[in-house]
């Protein structure tokens, strides 16, 4: 298969992820002290609880594009997250994660480092980028 062949077919695959499994899933916060894996569950998240927090619906995400590295890749639209007053409940928050529009997880990734949202002056502003594949050179 030719590297314009592979090109198409990434291209392509990932034009059908995104319609069928990325377009209308939510993105959310998770709590716990928790480095996801490939085994990572649903149960393995403690979903955020501070108060004002709800996951964010990412109705659609960006057109597919090949980055610089050659992975098939989409860009989630713009998610807020930010605590309201009165504030009562905070958190430390590890990392996001992803559901599908069926509920399913479809990834988790922790932060580098922790981000507080443990008064009301919290604010988390998140575009993710979701991609594989290689073109290959």
């Amino acid at each position: 298969m030719s590297a314009v062949q592979v090109k198409n077919a990434l291209i392509k695959a990932m034009t059908e992820i995104k319609t069928a499994i990325l377009d209308g899933g939510s993105m959310r916060l998770y709590q716990n002290d928790y480095t996801p894996t490939a085994a990572t569950t649903l149960a393995d998240l403690t979903e955020a609880d501070f108060t004002g927090y709800a996951a964010v619906t990412l109705t659609t995400w960006s057109g597919v594009y090949l980055t610089a590295a050659g992975y098939a890749a989409v860009n989630s639209p713009l998610a807020s997250f930010r605590p309201v007053a009165p504030f009562t409940v905070g958190n430390q928050i590890y990392g996001i994660f992803i559901r599908d529009v069926a509920g399913a997880l479809v990834l988790a990734q922790r932060f580098d480092d922790p981000v507080s949202m443990v008064d009301g002056n919290g604010l988390l502003d998140l575009i993710y980028r979701y991609s594989w594949g290689n073109v290959g050179g």
